[in-house]
């Protein structure tokens, strides 16, 4: 019992700071984003936008996931918060990888481990549920 609540409070937590990365990753490069455009250095309104939009899905589903976690839904919320996870490295490689000039080439080696948090909540929140 009480090891299911340190799980609990572990996944739960976890998945927070993982919505704090999605929110201030997502920020950050919607601001590079629009300040380049505005610059008119080049066009990235469509990088600026789907910056806000995959913060936005990233952020509702690991609180959707938290809250299923929270309510003892483990296993749904493991799933959720793992979607969210794949999400945030589709994120943080397409920022890094693809686009040019790369706004994350910086924060390269702490940005690979953003993903870490949400991935790690969903894992550990499926484990929850076997036990």
């Amino acid at each position: 019992m009480h090891k299911e609540k340190v799980y609990r409070y572990a996944a739960f937590s976890l998945g927070l700071l993982g919505a704090v990365n999605f929110l201030f990753l997502g920020l950050y490069l919607y601001i590079c984003s629009s300040y380049l455009t505005l610059l008119a250095l080049q066009n990235f309104v469509l990088e600026a936008y789907l910056s806000l939009g995959l913060t936005l899905a990233g952020i509702i589903l690991l609180s959707y996931g938290n809250f299923k976690i929270w309510t003892g839904y483990s296993l749904e919320g493991g799933f959720i918060n793992l979607t969210a996870g794949f999400l945030l490295i589709f994120f943080v490689f397409y920022f890094t990888l693809i686009i040019r000039p790369s706004f994350l080439k910086w924060l390269e080696p702490l940005a690979y481990s953003l993903v870490l948090p949400p991935l790690l909540s969903g894992i550990l929140a499926i484990n929850l549920h076997k036990k």
